[in-house]
């Protein structure tokens, strides 16, 4: 049929850019033009429909055959209500029906603390890069305002090159390059051998 038509049809094959509710694809990044969907008002969006133990999938391919054909994918596992991202042809992350992350692993429910368990090789790691005269923090929240918002935190303030230790959002100990140095109302006992 023509361009209007509508109904059923069979595998189809276009020769430049698609749009769907778009005018013109071929204003938008020329990487990411191929198909454009939506018209720029409104919501808009894409169903990918599967059967309720099969896979919805988007997959990244540098060639035909082998782990070429999907060497990134975006995967939704219905049979288990959880999304998947690949990349090289492997499961790297998993984001669990219960909104729980795993990084390098699929059994974060396994784990005590498991809203996000990474897998991390011999001297592997997380990193917080902050700048030469920045501060950057973990933070324990019990509310979302005042003090709650923080009423536990380890901050490390580059500036300085000081490490904080704060309970009920006041630093009660700090470690600087001269070593520990314990503030008002805190304190720190425990036993040492020799």
């Amino acid at each position: 049929g023509s361009a209007t038509s509508t109904g059923s049809f069979g595998a189809g094959r276009f020769v430049g850019n698609v749009s769907i509710g778009n005018a013109n694809p071929d204003v938008y990044e020329v990487s990411g033009n191929n198909l454009v969907v939506g018209s720029g008002t409104g919501h808009e969006g894409i169903t990918i429909v599967a059967g309720t133990s099969s896979n919805s999938s988007l997959h990244f391919a540098d060639g035909t055959s082998g782990a070429d054909s999907y060497r990134g994918a975006v995967a939704y596992v219905h049979n288990g209500n959880y999304m998947r991202f690949d990349t090289n042809a492997l499961e790297r992350m998993r984001i669990d029906e219960d909104g729980q992350v795993g990084i390098g692993l699929t059994n974060q429910d396994d784990y005590y603390a498991k809203d996000l368990v990474l897998l991390a090789a011999n001297q592997g790691g997380i990193t917080i890069k902050g700048g030469t005269s920045e501060s950057q923090y973990l933070m324990f929240a019990d509310g979302n305002s005042g003090g709650a918002r923080y009423a536990g935190y380890i901050q490390y303030d580059h500036n300085l090159d000081q490490m904080f230790f704060a309970t009920a959002a006041s630093t009660r100990v700090d470690i600087d390059s001269t070593g520990i140095n314990v503030r008002s109302g805190g304190n720190i006992s425990g036993s040492s051998t020799s």
